[in-house]
Formats: C-alpha cells, sequence, structure tokens
C-alpha cells in the first residue's frame, strides 16, 4: 500500500508505525510480506496472499478545515477497495487504559477525551468534504463508507475502556490483520451495494483532496509543546524554542 506523508506533520514513532503499515498491506510476489512480531500474527498472515481488495492508499500526517473552519488531524486516512478507515495511533506503553465520562486514563493520569470519540467526529469532516463528489465515484449517488479504528501501537492494555470505544479500538497486530478477507468482513461488514467494492479505483479523487492546498501538516506536540509556535530559532539553526501549550 501506497502511503502518502506530510511529514512535517509526523513523528519518529509515527513515521516508524506508518512505515510498518505501508509494508504490512503490499503486496509481494502474489502474498503479504510479513511483519516481524508473533508466529501466530506471522502463521495467520501468511493464509492470506493477494486479493481483489487490493491495491490500499493512505494519507497520514495531514490537518483538514472545512468552510466552516471545523478542524482535524490525522495521523493516517486509508482508502480501501470499500471503504475509508481514518486511524488514530496511539503508543501509549507500561500502564492500563481507564475510561470515565468519555475520559481516557493511563494509570490514572489524564489522557484527555476518549481518542474513539475524537475520531469519530472526524468522520463528519471528511463526510462533508466528500459531498460534492459523490456523482464522480465508481459507486455512482453512494458516498464512500466512512469507518474509523483507533490502533494501540504500544504495550498498554485497554480491557476497561467502555464497550463502544472496543468496537473501534484494536492492537496494532490485529489492524493487520485485516488485510484478510474474513477479518476485514468481521471489522466493517460486508458490502451493502453492488458497486461498493470499487472505492480503489477512484484514487485520483482523494489524491485531489489530500494532496492539494486544502491539507497542511499535522501540529506536531512533543512533551506539551507544540511546534508551530516558534518563540525563537538560534541563527546557525543549533535549536529552537517552541510556546508550551500550557503557557497562559
Amino acid at each position: 500500500m501506497e502511503i502518502e506523508r506530510c511529514s512535517e506533520g509526523m513523528q519518529s514513532h509515527e513515521e516508524r508505525i506508518i512505515q510498518k503499515i505501508e509494508e504490512a498491506f503490499t503486496t509481494f510476489s502474489g502474498a503479504l510480506p510479513v511483519p516481524a512480531t508473533s508466529g501466530s500474527l506471522q502463521d495467520q498472515l501468511k493464509t492470506i496472499g493477494a486479493n481483489s481488495m487490493f491495491p490500499w492508499k493512505g494519507y497520514a500526517g495531514f490537518r483538514y478545515s472545512d468552510s466552516k473552519d471545523h478542524t482535524g488531524e490525522f495521523d493516517l486516512l486509508i482508502v480501501t477497495h470499500r471503504n475509508i478507515i481514518i486511524v488514530e495511533l496511539k503508543d501509549w506503553n507500561n500502564g492500563e487504559i481507564q475510561a470515565s465520562k468519555d475520559q481516557w486514563f493511563l494509570n490514572n493520569k489524564l489522557m484527555g477525551r476518549s481518542p474513539v470519540s475524537v475520531t469519530r467526529n472526524k468522520t463528519f469532516l471528511i463526510k462533508n468534504k466528500l459531498q460534492p463528489l459523490k456523482h464522480k465515484f465508481t459507486n455512482k449517488g453512494h458516498l464512500p463508507f466512512i469507518d474509523f479504528l483507533v490502533v494501540m501501537t504500544g504495550n498498554v492494555t485497554f480491557e476497561n475502556i467502555t464497550s463502544e470505544d472496543k468496537k473501534h479500538t484494536i492492537t496494532l497486530e490485529e489492524f493487520f490483520l485485516l488485510a484478510d478477507q474474513t477479518a476485514f468482513d468481521q471489522q466493517f461488514g460486508l458490502a451493502t451495494h453492488s458497486n461498493q467494492n470499487g472505492l480503489n479505483r477512484d484514487f485520483h479523487l482523494f489524491d485531489g483532496l489530500f494532496l492539494e492546498n486544502s491539507v497542511t501538516p499535522k501540529k506536531v506536540i512533543v512533551n506539551g509543546y507544540k511546534a508551530n509556535d516558534l518563540i525563537f530559532e538560534h541563527p546557525q539553526e543549533v535549536y529552537k524554542e517552541f510556546k508550551n501549550l500550557l503557557d497562559k
């Protein structure tokens, strides 16, 4: 799978994960390359092989705004043969996720609003962007189905999140298994109309949306500092200082 990147909007660990995803969903000699993970996952992926699901295409590390100034930041968006998948990557480690009133906690540390709820809201932004193209898609008259997943790329456990959030939260290894038609159908359901499986004929339409001036790099935030709030840059570019998000 080819993934177009807004590299300025990606952190190093996100780039590594995107590379793994790109390789895992790329067909090679009629079969999928096998990620270097557990033996059981390797055995499952070896049975997949090439099929009519592919190709897929992805777009990573971008920020999207609409005419009403609604904004969404996207780690990864994938156009498959049947749907669009908005993917939120969470590289959280060493602990357990708990949920309370739409908030997620890692070892009692507040991590913010449920990423499932946040990512769900981004589906409406993409839907509005696609509306003017409705009759240009191969499945004419139908907007593409838009699904979303929170993919946990670290080692945290998340058994104690809500049942609704669990429907949209998976591990990276489980995400790789979506290359299997059966696993894909179990996650997203069966096609509901005859032309639904032709979405991967329309990459040119998505390129027009996600590779043009309407998208900008996703804001990179590290340890509370936002990369686009530049305060000072060393004359020899030895270092840069950025505004702390917690500053008033």
